[in-house]
């Protein structure tokens, strides 16, 4: 049986709504516009969606990401995930290709 979707899935991106409505569209853009083949740091990482997506061209992703349980679910598909905000990167300047 399928499990229901909390009510705030959609609005934060949960993969399985936001995938179908533009995720592959996206990574195409991103894909055209810069080499992923550096290292990557994915701000507001979420579940890792677009970290597994880039390992195709990558060994090198890390997240950051708020929220602890996501940060913990994103491990997966990265080097390491930093629990932070945007507005405060914690690493120095050039650490990241893209």
């Amino acid at each position: 049986m399928a499990q229901t979707p909390s009510p705030q899935a959609a609005s934060r991106g949960e993969p399985s709504y936001v995938w179908r409505s533009g995720q592959e569209r996206r990574l195409r853009m991103i894909r055209e516009w810069v080499d992923l083949h550096g290292r990557i740091l994915d701000n507001g990482c979420g579940l890792g969606t677009y970290l597994a997506a880039f390992a195709t061209y990558s060994n090198e992703r890390f997240g950051l990401e708020i929220e602890h349980d996501r940060a913990i679910s994103a491990l997966e598909f990265s080097n390491g995930i930093v629990q932070g905000v945007g507005e405060h990167v914690p690493f120095a300047d050039n650490t990241f290709d893209l």
